[in-house]
């Protein structure tokens, strides 16, 4: 059983304001957010390939004929929002969202 006095102690440490990275770890942070998006990305984009191709094989007419599609429902494509996404003057951005600059930040020297 855990004691009154050990319970309080861990109630603090969990409501302790979280620590967070320093603001350099920021542009790290924004890579990592971009690599994710881009994995994202591939994902849906390979996903819908594969149901437009699913689609199309389901179309044929012996496909049909010999009902080898079963009671299967229709695959559905998968559309999400990337509002983020904005296309600059070089075209960046029109097929996937770019957060980071194109060229990176200088060293700092200290």
């Amino acid at each position: 059983m855990i004691s009154p006095a050990r319970c309080g102690r861990r109630l603090a440490s969990r409501d302790s304001a979280p620590t967070w990275p320093p603001a350099a770890r920021g542009d790290e942070a924004l890579a990592e957010l971009e690599a994710a998006a881009h994995q994202v990305f591939l994902a849906r984009k390979f996903y819908n390939d594969a149901v437009a191709a699913t689609r199309a094989s389901r179309r044929r007419w012996l496909v049909r004929l010999l009902r080898l599609s079963g009671g299967a429902p229709w695959p559905e494509f998968f559309e999400i929002d990337e509002s983020l996404v904005d296309e600059d003057s070089t075209g960046r951005g029109a097929d996937m969202p770019h957060l980071t600059a194109s060229d990176p930040p200088p060293a700092q020297a200290g």
